[in-house]
């Protein structure tokens, strides 16, 4: 995924970490062709199981404090959508958006809470945040599970095309998270019904 815009510092919608067991499922076939799988403790190079739902630009052109002026704007958006489930249907390929890299993500098969909650965060903060204003603002939901390596595209092909019959199951997504360039930061969270 090409963007104009700087994807290392954005609003974040995280999985459920008991979700995570889903991807046990497909371990076993991934294995020998995946260089990394995404991870609920790692945010270093790889970010925990998440969907971008958009990015700040430049931490010199908007800093930290800034962007904190926007949480409370946040959340009360999110209080209207949180927690958000979504049906999953096997897996998919980066290959399948065009990306040019072999990302293996979810199938979800309906993101249709998730690009309004997307486009109410947009509309809401145009005024504050420059770049929200472009008419060509890029947003592909996805939920990344692993990133595969280049020379094994045609055996990811195969395992990823396998998984289509696999019967629909259901992630959650609970909690919004700032990546900040220095570390991220939980804005909210849903648990047990309440909000955090």
């Amino acid at each position: 995924m090409v963007s104009k815009y700087p994807n290392k510092y954005g609003l974040m919608l995280m999985v459920d970490k008991k979700d995570y067991r889903f991807i046990k499922k497909y371990k076993k076939n991934l294995d020998p062709y995946v260089e990394f799988y995404v991870n609920p403790k790692m945010f270093n190079d790889v970010a925990p199981q998440h969907i971008s739902l958009c990015y700040f630009s430049y931490p010199e052109k908007y800093p930290k404090e800034h962007i904190k002026k926007l949480i409370p704007k946040i959340i009360k958006i999110a209080k209207k959508y949180l927690p958000i489930k979504l049906k999953v249907k096997g897996l998919m390929g980066g290959w399948e958006l065009n990306w040019g890299f072999p990302v293996i993500m979810w199938n979800v098969v309906d993101y249709n809470n998730i690009n309004k909650f997307h486009k109410e965060i947009i509309n809401s903060l145009k005024e504050e945040v420059e770049h929200f204003n472009d008419p060509d603002l890029e947003f592909e939901p996805h939920v990344g599970i692993a990133l595969g390596k280049n020379e094994s595209i045609e055996e990811l092909k195969t395992i990823i095309n396998a998984t289509k019959k696999d019967e629909e199951f259901e992630i959650q997504l609970s909690s919004l998270e700032i990546f900040f360039p220095s570390a991220p930061e939980k804005i909210f969270e849903v648990k047990n019904g309440r909000y955090k």
